[in-house]
């Protein structure tokens, strides 16, 4: 049976998606999560309980909701979804399809509006190894010293930090959520070289206090 197809677009403004390996990986998330029955089942008793709720109105009144069921099934897609999710967040937009009574609708959304509903906590690690790759895990024994060298980031922080190391530099210049100039930055230092919380992160140092804070982001 050929089914309709309608498109509900929770999004005002439409953007082509370049051809290229990024939109064959984005069309496969997408259909990861179009297939997955757990988010057709919170569309359908969740969302639109009712078929008459399938309406652009409505859609538009739940967006956040629909990006919210969107979300949770791309994180628990571990292959096709959360091993790109970096480049994930750098399409524009995303396309899923959700199936009721022999007809698809299509809901087109921002992607940038759905990592903000995600909101995932993350730092920012420096670590010199080519061969791991998006999905790879890093364990605390496969650091037993620093790479990075002082002109990077400090060894030791006792004696005041380094102003014009690398890290710093770059820190006091982008990361203005953490103070920017007001503020220093460093590496976290390996275990048993009094590591705050896991090597190579990038750490802010309050400056006039004595707290430090792990560099992060809520929204990739």
């Amino acid at each position: 049976m050929n089914k309709s197809m309608k498109l509900l677009s929770i999004l005002f403004t439409f953007v082509l998606l370049p051809i290229s390996a990024n939109a064959d990986m984005l069309s496969d998330c997408m259909t990861a999560i179009s297939n997955n029955s757990a988010f057709q089942q919170a569309m359908t008793q969740e969302i639109f309980p009712n078929t008459s709720d399938l309406n652009q109105e409505y859609v538009t009144s739940k967006k956040n909701q629909i990006l919210a069921a969107i979300g949770a099934t791309l994180l628990a897609q571990q292959n096709e979804c959360t091993k790109n999710i970096s480049t994930l967040a750098k399409q524009a937009n995303g396309k899923v399809w959700y199936t009721r009574d022999d007809k698809t609708y299509a809901f087109q959304f921002k992607m940038a509006d759905m990592f903000a509903i995600l909101n995932i906590p993350v730092g920012i690690m420096l670590y010199n190894n080519l061969t791991k790759s998006a999905g790879d895990v890093i364990k605390l024994s496969d650091v037993p010293k620093l790479y990075w060298s002082k002109s990077c980031s400090d060894h030791v922080i006792w004696d005041n930090l380094d102003d014009d190391a690398g890290v710093n530099i770059a820190g006091q210049k982008v990361f203005s959520q953490y103070g920017g100039s007001d503020n220093e930055f460093f590496l976290d230092f390996e275990e048993g070289n009094d590591r705050r919380a896991f090597p190579g992160l990038v750490l802010m140092d309050e400056t006039g206090t004595t707290s430090e804070h792990i560099v992060q982001f809520s929204n990739l």
